[in-house]
């Protein structure tokens, strides 16, 4: 779980710190396909949620989206973390109200910066095909000047494209070496929360790429941990 996360968890079960404390290193730079935090604590009618996951678990990718099919799976994938009850189902239907939701997208801003980049590249298109037409007309005038002309700008154009594709690469193996994770934090109202003896994990049924959920939990003057699977996904506390 990462610090700022940690430190909002903290601050709304000030009267357990000590219990919480162990837990500030449970997830501290790690990052394993097919394996998610979650993180529950109960105290008094407050409950917080929070998961940590990578994003090829919620995705299946980690790179920034290249076409709209990936695009609609984030928006997907956004929209079912959107509801607690698609992450873990309260033991006896706990009625609960949510105060707060945060989802921190990891891919918002490769997202932003690809819309921009298709909108110069629009523009660019644009530019050029008129640039095309005036060369065109020009070169009916002056055949010769315009042969030698075209000829240099063609190189340059070679020159231009070859290092677009370079940075293209580049760009691609700067995708494949990065990590990217998804953090949803969820902050409920529960009046018979001291009721809630455990949970289930239905997160799998949503998430294909999810194999375990490290589920640690504190409530009250308790804690523990238990790694669930699709199969294995009850937790009592």
């Amino acid at each position: 779980m990462k610090k700022h996360s940690l430190n909002s968890f903290y601050s709304c079960l000030a009267g357990i710190p000590i219990l919480l404390a162990p837990l500030s290193a449970i997830s501290a730079g790690k990052h394993v396909h097919g394996e998610a935090d979650l993180f529950i604590a109960i105290d008094q009618q407050k409950v917080l949620i929070e998961l940590e996951s990578p994003a090829a678990n919620i995705t299946g990718f980690e790179h920034a989206p290249s076409t709209k099919k990936q695009q609609q799976v984030i928006r997907d994938a956004i929209a079912t973390l959107g509801s607690y009850s698609n992450i873990i189902r309260l033991e006896n239907d706990i009625a609960c109200t949510v105060n707060a939701i945060d989802i921190n997208n990891p891919f918002k801003e490769s997202t932003s910066h690809k819309d921009e980049h298709e909108h110069h590249d629009e523009h660019a298109h644009d530019d050029h095909h008129d640039h095309s037409e005036q060369h065109h007309d020009d070169h009916g005038k002056n055949d010769h000047a315009d042969h030698a002309d075209h000829a240099d700008h063609a190189d340059h154009a070679d020159h231009a494209d070859h290092a677009d594709h370079a940075d293209h690469a580049d760009h691609a193996d700067h995708d494949k070496d990065s990590h990217t994770d998804f953090h949803v934090s969820y902050d409920l109202s529960c009046p018979d929360a001291q009721l809630i003896k455990g949970i289930t994990v239905v997160g799998f049924e949503r998430f294909s790429g999810l194999e375990n959920v490290n589920v640690h939990w504190v409530k009250g003057d308790q804690q523990s941990a238990k790694k669930t699977t699709s199969s294995d996904n009850r937790v009592d506390f």
